[in-house]
């Protein structure tokens, strides 16, 4: 099913999104620049007592204060470097966020947050991100001191949704989002997890809920981040995680069909103009000159994804 993604197309894409300048001195390695974000990220809990990440750093200001949603979903990447480069400081970092994450969880046991815009009410996509960072950390660090935690927050999304599986309370902007296709992932997890099948009846509704937002073009539908708003990469990548994921956990060839069939038009639209908007229209028409380079960077990662898993499917074949 996933055949349809070429590794020469992912390179492509590469070449496209962010193009090597030639001049006298050699791009850095790949793993030089892996270790400069690494740091960026452990300064960002240093400015924050080692605890949790900071929302950001404003120059001339320094660093803002603790975020929980970023926190949330920065501490799998930790747990990955960790394992993959020898790092158990970082292991120790994200076990630290955990445990904030953890005392600061409403009693409802979803998420406030309450740097960005003063929050008062828990947020169905901030709450998602969090959980799964309680799902890596329970899962790779063995932490079963965080399941209720992560129970809570399970409680909490399937209290948020609709008989459809939608999301239709505690959204941003009171407007429903495909994009919380990628809660839905942290919720199946975290049902398989825990062999809860609220929890996978839930997220398993709500992908497909999602796959009924895709027209025929491959456009999600009901995926603005604001009302009145466009759509853009950065959300659009986050329903392809989403699905793909859920895909991979579920083993539903619907999932996975509809992640081909968003990702063809990708690869089609920036084949033949050479880069892609932050901003698109359900017929895929560029609606802003600027690029979002979030989104770049996750719809590469669901490109590369889809290629290894098209590999692996391969490999599994032959034997």
């Amino acid at each position: 099913m996933l055949a349809h993604f070429a590794l020469e197309s992912v390179r492509d894409f590469f070449r496209v999104a962010f193009p090597i300048q030639k001049t006298s001195e050699r791009v850095r390695e790949d793993e030089v620049h892996l270790q400069a974000a690494v740091g960026w990220l452990v300064r960002s809990t240093v400015a924050c007592g080692g605890r949790a990440s900071s929302k950001g750093y404003r120059v001339g200001k320094g660093w803002m204060p603790p975020y929980r949603e970023t926190t949330g979903y920065i501490i799998p990447t930790l747990l990955d470097v960790a394992e993959g480069r020898n790092r158990p400081d970082l292991n120790q970092i994200a076990e630290r966020m955990g445990d904030w994450l953890a005392e600061v969880q409403d009693r409802d046991g979803g998420f406030v947050e309450n740097e960005l815009r003063q929050g008062t009410v828990p947020i169905v996509f901030n709450t998602g991100q969090i959980l799964d960072g309680f799902n890596a950390l329970i899962q790779q660090r063995g932490r079963a001191d965080l399941v209720p935690s992560a129970r809570r927050a399970g409680d909490f999304l399937v209290s948020c949704a609709d008989d459809s599986g939608c999301f239709v309370r505690n959204v941003d902007h009171g407007i429903v989002h495909a994009y919380n296709v990628r809660t839905a992932w942290a919720l199946l997890t975290l049902g398989r997890m825990t062999r809860e099948k609220r929890y996978e009846d839930t997220a398993l509704a709500n992908a497909d809920w999602t796959l009924a937002q895709q027209n025929a073009k491959g456009f999600f539908l009901n995926n603005t981040f604001k009302p009145g708003g466009n759509a853009n990469t950065h959300g659009i990548a986050y329903v392809l995680q989403g699905l793909l994921e859920i895909y991979r956990i579920s083993g539903h060839e619907r999932y996975a069909a509809a992640v081909c069939r968003t990702a063809d038009r990708v690869v089609s639209v920036y084949g033949s103009k050479r880069w892609l908007a932050a901003e698109i229209g359900e017929n895929w028409e560029f609606l802003s000159r600027h690029v979002c380079l979030t989104g770049y960077a996750q719809l590469a990662i669901v490109l590369l994804s889809s290629t290894v898993s098209t590999a692996t499917s391969a490999t599994s074949m032959r034997h």
